[in-house]
This record gives C-alpha cells, structure tokens and sequence, in this order.
C-alpha cells in the first residue's frame, strides 16, 4: 500500500503519484457530492457515503453534541436498504477496477468504515492514506517544483492562426510533449471561446499536475501562449511566471487562412459538436462583444454588432456563412491583432524563430539545441 508520510522522500513521493496515475484507475471518492463538485482528483468518481443533505445533518448534530453523537447519526441515516445500495455501488466499481482506491477528505472516518462494510460484504479494498486533502497538497508541490524544473517552450501567434491544433498534432503524431491548458480547461481561452462548463478551479489545477506527472525533469514542452485567466480559470502562479519568460516561438498564417480557421472552428465545429442552435449561438457571441465592448470603442462595437447580426440573419435564412468572414475580420483587425501587436513587442526579446506551420514543425523536428534567450532573467538578483 502507498503511504504518503511526512518522511518520504521527494522521489518516493513522484513514484507514488506516477504509479496512482498511470494506472488510469478510477479511485472512489466517499466525499458528499458538494465537496466532489468543489475540486475533485483527476479520473476520481464520486460514489458517498453520506448525500449532501445526510452529511449537513451529521456536520450539525457534530457541532452541537459532539463526535459520537454525529457518528451515531450517521449509522442511523445509513442503514437498511439505503447501505446496501450504497455498498453495492463501491463493490460493482471495484468488480471491474480492481486497483482502484478509496478515499473522503482526510482519510479518516468515512473512508475506513466505507472500506469496513465492502470487506465485511467479502470484497478486498485499498483506502488513499491522507485522502483528498493529503493527494491534493501532494500535487500541488508536484505542480510548482515541475513548473520550475521543466523547459518551457511557449507556441505564440496572432488569433486563428491554429495554435491549439498544432498543439495536438505534435502531441498526437510528433509524440512531443505538450501541454494543452485550453483544454484542460475546457475554454479557448478567447472572449468568444467558451465551449460550456468550466472545472473548477481546484480541479483545472489538480488536472495540471497529473498531466505534468509524465513530463520529465529538464524536459522541453510545447505550451501555448495563454493570458493569466483562460475563461473563468486561473493558470495557476507558479506556472504562469516561468510562461512569462520561456522562450517563444511564433506561429504565423495569413489573414484570410485565419478567418477560415475562426469560422469553421468556432461557428461550424461548436454547432455541429456541442449540438447548439444559431439562436443560442449568437447570443453567445452577441454578449461575448458587449463584454469587449470597452476595450473596443462605443463606434466600433455598434458597427461589430450590426456585422455579426447580418451574418447569422444570412446563416439562418439562407445557410450561406460568408458573413461571418466579415465579423471575424472586423474583430482581428480592430481589437485582436493590436492586442497581439502590444503583447509582441514585449515579448520581442525571447522569441527565438517565426514561420508558418510548417517551418515551425521543421525547426522542431530538426532537434537543434536553441538556447534560452532570457537566462539572466531567471537567475536571482545580486544582493547588495
């Protein structure tokens, strides 16, 4: 059994969570359903112990009368008909994941008598020592001593020109390692580009971690170029100031492949994948513009908004998408790409090779050391 002891070592620890991960096991998490959906652990399923309303009643009956009262009360609400079923759950799961592990918040009460009724129905199972709390501090200190260690190489470029596909295509056919934080957090990142529910925080940042479990130290991966927030995510710190100074390389395509690219990904694609109207669409983006609204100018978000209204008028009615070139043209020219052009010339210093898609993925391909533009940045200050 893994044990997570304050005297283990840092590589025992990586072992640990390298070997919990990488058997793709879905563990059982014993936790009320309102503390899973506050932040869970990546691939966990929620299976509790006590419901929402069973576990207030307990938390209540705690504060007021003390520990054994509150145990006494949950035997009571969990018990008959109601803890067969929930021990049968715990044993079918683990029928079929015979590896998988159970856990609640500390490892304490909840885990071990779940753990005691499913071995006294006769089926073995393992608890997560330290539980939620205890995994959850372990990758965090994963995420910030790997956000340091790693060597970052952040893929750069103005709106469409297909950053995030290239991502994937060097991760699924070039076999190189890439973090893809757009979709970890279920959000281009863009004003126009949500996709529907966001994780929570604590679980974009605990998805994190585990994709950087496999990453070695000293390594160089390919991450795109994100603001600090992605939707209504934050990048977490730690992660966000090396991006700030790794170098960069700058994807580049021209105008009307952009707009190209735009349309067939955010009109086409989410229509067809997410199964949304055009009505609902246009709402989407109709207050994604108020939202940029200030940054635009009052002249030029009127005339965004008549452009973008036309285009789904003439989607609608004659299922012709030529309007929306308009629109997304009027925005990269007005808003976006002088946004990017800022952003750029700050960025000027570590940016070490530019080109289309294909120079880029030869310039990666080729394997040629390219050093780190901006290594006096990292070392520490002079104390004087």
């Amino acid at each position: 059994m893994s044990t997570w002891s304050s005297t283990d070592s840092k590589d025992s620890n990586l072992s640990d969570l390298k070997s919990l991960f990488s058997e793709a096991t879905p563990m059982i998490d014993v936790r009320a359903p309102c503390e899973f959906q506050k932040g869970c652990i990546p691939g966990s399923l929620n299976l509790p112990i006590l419901n929402d309303e069973e576990r207030a009643r307990v938390g209540t009956t705690y504060k007021e009368l003390g520990r054994d009262a509150a145990l006494a009360l949950g035997f009571e609400l969990v018990q008959g008909e109601i803890k067969e079923e929930r021990v049968a759950n715990w044993i079918a799961h683990l029928k079929l994941h015979r590896q998988s592990r159970l856990f609640c918040f500390r490892g304490g009460l909840r885990s071990q008598i779940a753990a005691q009724w499913i071995r006294e129905a006769g089926h073995p199972v393992e608890t997560l020592p330290g539980g939620y709390k205890g995994l959850r501090n372990r990758l965090m200190e994963h995420l910030v001593h790997k956000s340091k260690s790693i060597q970052w190489l952040i893929l750069s470029g103005r709106t469409g020109v297909g950053k995030t596909r290239f991502l994937l295509n060097q991760s699924l056919n070039q076999k190189r390692s890439c973090l893809d934080l757009e979709g970890l957090a279920n959000h281009r990142g863009s004003a126009f580009g949500g996709r529907g529910t966001q994780p929570t925080q604590i679980s974009f940042e605990n998805e994190i971690s585990r994709e950087l479990l496999f990453c070695d130290e000293g390594e160089r991966v390919l991450l795109e170029n994100e603001s600090r927030m992605i939707g209504n995510l934050k990048v977490p710190d730690p992660l966000f100031d090396q991006m700030k100074i790794a170098p960069m390389v700058v994807l580049e395509a021209s105008l009307e492949e952009r707009v190209l690219w735009i349309r067939d990904e955010y009109i086409v694609e989410q229509l067809s994948s997410r199964n949304q109207s055009l009505t609902d669409l246009e709402a989407q983006f109709a207050s994604a513009l108020q939202r940029i609204s200030p940054r635009l100018g009052g002249k030029r978000y009127l005339e965004a908004s008549e452009l973008l209204r036309l285009a789904f008028q003439k989607h609608r009615e004659d299922q012709d998408l030529s309007g929306h070139d308009e629109w997304i043209t009027y925005l990269l020219h007005h808003y976006y790409d002088p946004l990017y052009d800022r952003s750029q010339k700050r960025n000027e210093a570590r940016t070490i090779f530019r080109g289309n898609a294909s120079a880029v993925l030869e310039f990666l391909v080729s394997g040629e050391e390219y050093s780190d533009p901006v290594s006096e940045i990292r070392k520490p200050k002079e104390v004087v």
